[in-house]
């Protein structure tokens, strides 16, 4: 009945169990249509899944890249941080989209500002080595102190290796 209602968190719920096993589905179809519905009602989490299920052909049989793109871009243009970064390296890379690595970029720069781990270091990483973007390595080493605050492996990883980088008066003190 929810559904009749277009209750955006019951479809996703109801998606989840199915695909998960716990509730019969009665045609193949079914969960994909279920987490659509969510995602046509702005359910980040639901483009997310949607995407993820045609870009694998997890539920369909073989992927459907084009389709699984536009809920990557949606969930992108929606400003949802981990949407963002996978929609830029799509772009980055022209994965069945066109190449486009100054909006890969700037995509990827408004996911890590907005704290995205991954991005965050993928961003530092194009600074650190000037891969298409101008070199700053002091700038890149600022983000992975960013991915550190976040307690991220990688970020760890990568501001030990940049720690001379920053300037003696640089804030460096890790957030607890």
């Amino acid at each position: 009945r929810s559904l009749d209602h277009g209750n955006k968190e019951a479809s996703f719920f109801l998606a989840d169990l199915m695909l998960e096993g716990k509730i019969e589905s009665s045609q193949p179809n079914e969960i994909l249509d279920l987490y659509k519905i969510s995602a046509d009602l702005v359910n980040i989490k639901a483009h997310k899944k949607v995407a993820d299920l045609l870009c694998t052909g997890k539920l369909m049989g073989k992927p459907s890249i084009e389709e699984a793109n536009a809920y990557y871009k949606k969930g992108s243009d929606l400003g949802d941080p981990e949407m963002m970064y996978i929609w830029s390296k799509r772009k980055e890379y022209g994965i069945a989209t066109e190449k486009d690595v100054k909006e890969s970029l700037r995509l990827m720069e408004l996911s890590a500002n907005q704290g995205y781990a991954k991005a965050i270091n993928d961003y530092a990483l194009h600074l650190y080595h000037g891969n298409n973007i101008e070199k700053d390595q002091k700038k890149a080493a600022e983000y992975f102190q960013k991915s550190s605050n976040l307690n991220d492996p990688e970020g760890n990883f990568y501001h030990f290796l940049t720690f001379d980088e920053l300037d003696e008066n640089d804030d460096i003190s890790p957030s607890i």
